[in-house]
């Protein structure tokens, strides 16, 4: 049967007609899926867009990490050594991590330096920071990165790997000194700015090996004030400020009302977030610096927070929520 001119254009009227429809459905559905997820309810936990997403180019730089535990301080549930680690095997990449001690007791394989124990206690993490950059400078000297941190930081393995990669296409770091840590003021130290412990510092080759050179500066610096000071005065002696290498991705403080906000209840307080300033300004010295990334941290600590409930506390934090810090030391949650 022979189909006239009207039909066949009858035809692809209607075929038009329902392309356009269904694309205007689709589009119309996933308006409101935007507009639920992004736009007037905002919401503490939602995953980023695909415009959103940060690049990731995860970089094969072979990498070597170290825990500094604490033996006295045995978390409930005990996750360390499988805290974090489970992202290495998933990742695949090249990095080895060791974990020092001050004690006996510890689950896994634990090496306690020899000063420990003959004895000597080690409050202020001095003998177990000089074991590992010993572990280091003679069985990993090959190693462009190293990064250090405690039993209760938790690692963002992919993100860690990212910043690495565009590190290197920046500086070398086998000849070139470089850190990455938190940074916050020491109301004991006359307020001078210190890195973070708790959230770990990423360190370059280069710069470990400074800092071996003149492991015994650190260790009496340490034995008087302390891990973080001590650290602080080798960057200043390296004639480097600390400020240099803040970066807003590592999270050692949070706001008092962190279980609120990132807990199952946090949408409920969303419209008491305030809008963050444009610049926010930092440290005695009002140095100006950016708001922290907990959407996109790359190591933090959650104190109190039991190990097994920190990543669902951390997962898929709303790329627009930020940590500033109206009063140094007082942190707030507030949205970009």
């Amino acid at each position: 049967m022979d189909i006239g001119g009207d039909q066949v254009a009858s035809r692809s009227t209607r075929t038009r007609t329902i392309t356009v429809v269904i694309t205007v459905l689709l589009f119309a559905i996933a308006g409101c899926y935007f507009a639920s997820q992004y736009g007037f309810s905002k919401k503490i936990h939602r995953k980023p867009t695909f415009f959103e997403k940060p690049p990731v180019d995860l970089s094969d730089t072979e990498i070597s990490i170290f825990i500094l535990g604490d033996s006295k301080e045995a978390p409930k549930p005990d996750l360390r050594t499988k805290f974090w680690e489970h992202q290495i095997s998933d990742i695949g990449k090249n990095i080895s991590v060791h974990y020092i001690a001050d004690g006996p007791g510890l689950p896994g394989k634990w090496v306690i330096p020899s000063a420990i124990q003959e004895g000597n206690k080690d409050p202020g993490y001095c003998e177990r920071n000089l074991e590992s950059w010993k572990i280091f400078s003679v069985n990993e000297k090959s190693k462009r990165w190293y990064f250090q941190a405690h039993q209760d930081t938790y690692i963002n393995i992919e993100r860690l790997l990212s910043l690495i990669g565009q590190l290197d296409k920046k500086i070398n770091p086998m000849n070139q000194i470089y850190f990455q840590y938190a940074g916050s003021e020491s109301p004991e130290s006359n307020h001078a700015v210190i890195p973070e412990a708790s959230s770990g510092w990423l360190i370059s080759n280069a710069a470990l090996r400074a800092l071996f050179n003149n492991m015994y500066h650190f260790s009496f610096s340490c034995s008087k004030f302390g891990e973080e000071i001590a650290f602080g005065q080798m960057i200043l002696n390296m004639r480097y400020e600390v400020e240099d290498f803040i970066n807003p991705h590592f999270i050692a403080n949070w706001p008092n009302e962190t279980l609120e906000v990132l807990g199952k209840e946090g949408d409920q307080l969303v419209d008491k977030i305030q809008k963050c300033p444009s610049k926010q300004f930092r440290f005695s010295q009002q140095v100006e610096m950016p708001f922290d990334q907990p959407g996109t941290f790359i190591a933090t600590t959650l104190p109190n927070v039991p190990m097994d409930q920190v990543s669902t506390l951390l997962q898929d934090i709303n790329l627009d929520l930020q940590i500033g810090y109206p009063e140094e030391n007082k942190p707030i949650f507030c949205w970009a």
